[in-house]
């Protein structure tokens, strides 16, 4: 099935990974600065893809490569296309398959099968070359149910192989970034405000983020359990993710520290930027909203929200407060008793491989 990328910066390099891991034209949709496709991907992986790049992508498969923030406007430009085709939101953010389909129903088109996964599937960047820096391994993507993420992991299988059918407790609860972000951000808020530029992984502060996230991550994972998801700490994340590709350690910092694809990321040009505006209102505040709906208390991950609210000067929790309780209805249908009935997730095999198909 033909599949379309649409989306930001990082919509490139998915693309590309496409390409390469099936040997077939990708289309990629408009974007800035975005004139030509790629002919060649380098890094990780090297060898000739094709990706073309078109105004009005038509496929029967799409991913969005977006911030949750853009994520309306993206399909809402894009939504004839997308209606009743296959969807993947990669990121998604919290309860994003439950967003979309509101935003369809509201539009009054018929909405996609669509699924979200944790976080972007691919890390680098390039017009022309894509220079590709790191390839997220086994990472969980879910639909509503169980029909709707296989039929979208049938459909991407053989363009990017290392997504793995999970559940929506998981893709909704266990993005990195959710917690990664804010709170370096907020370790070194004083330097951002100030603007000082510095290597985010490298010259962050990382010694001080091994006490601030674990504690807040503990209460992330009492979530995930209690809704039955894949209970991994963040750490356990990363190093599934990358281990394969240079990442080491036993702690959030050694890890960060060690990983190449993290060695030139920069510091966030003002407190006013996607770790804190994307990270906290569709991530955080989705957290903070469901622990209050089990009865479950989560004080740093409250605290987070508060001390971000605090340096931007405005309330970021209101966003996803709706999205909530559908949520809930799909990651835990209510037992008979009137609780969140838990569900079993079987182990996964981590992916170290990708399998290329006919593009040497």
């Amino acid at each position: 099935m033909p599949l379309a990328v649409i989306g930001d910066s990082q919509a490139v390099v998915v693309a590309g990974l496409a390409s390469h891991c099936s040997g077939r034209t990708v289309l990629l949709g408009p974007g800035p600065g975005r004139t030509r496709g790629a002919v060649r991907i380098e890094g990780l992986s090297s060898g000739p893809i094709d990706v073309c790049v078109i105004d009005r992508p038509t496929a029967d498969v799409y991913v969005a490569v977006t911030t949750s923030g853009r994520l309306e406007s993206l399909l809402s430009e894009h939504r004839q296309l997308l209606a009743g085709r296959v969807l993947l939101l990669a990121p998604g953010g919290f309860g994003a398959v439950v967003r979309v389909r509101r935003l369809f129903e509201e539009w009054g088109v018929a909405p996609p099968v669509v699924a979200e996964a944790t976080g972007f599937p691919a890390l680098g960047g390039g017009e022309g070359t894509v220079a590709l820096r790191g390839i997220k391994r086994s990472m969980p993507m879910a639909g509503i149910d169980a029909e709707a993420t296989d039929e979208v992991h049938r459909a991407l299988s053989g363009y990017l192989p290392d997504l793995v059918s999970s559940d929506l407790a998981t893709t909704s609860l266990s993005n990195t970034n959710h917690l990664l972000h804010p709170v370096i951000t907020l370790l070194n808020a004083d330097r951002i405000v100030d603007g000082e530029a510095f290597l985010l992984y490298r010259d962050g502060r990382l010694a001080d983020l091994v006490a601030r996230l674990e504690a807040a991550d503990a209460e992330r994972l009492a979530l995930v359990e209690e809704l039955g998801g894949e209970s991994l700490s963040i750490t356990e994340w990363l190093l599934r993710f990358y281990a394969d590709q240079g990442m080491t350690g036993s702690t959030i910092d050694e890890c960060l520290a060690s990983f190449p694809g993290f060695s030139d990321v920069p510091s966030p040009p003002s407190p006013d930027y996607r770790y804190l505006t994307d990270d906290v209102p569709y991530g955080l505040a989705g957290y903070a909203a469901v622990a209050e709906r089990l009865g479950i208390d989560v004080p740093r991950i409250n605290s987070v929200i508060t001390a971000a609210e605090d340096l931007l000067g405005r309330p970021l929790r209101a966003e996803i407060s709706s999205v909530v309780d559908p949520f809930l209805e799909a990651a835990a249908p209510a037992s008979a008793a009137g609780g969140w009935a838990r569900r079993r997730v079987e182990s996964r095999s981590i992916r170290k491989d990708c399998d290329v198909v006919g593009t040497e």
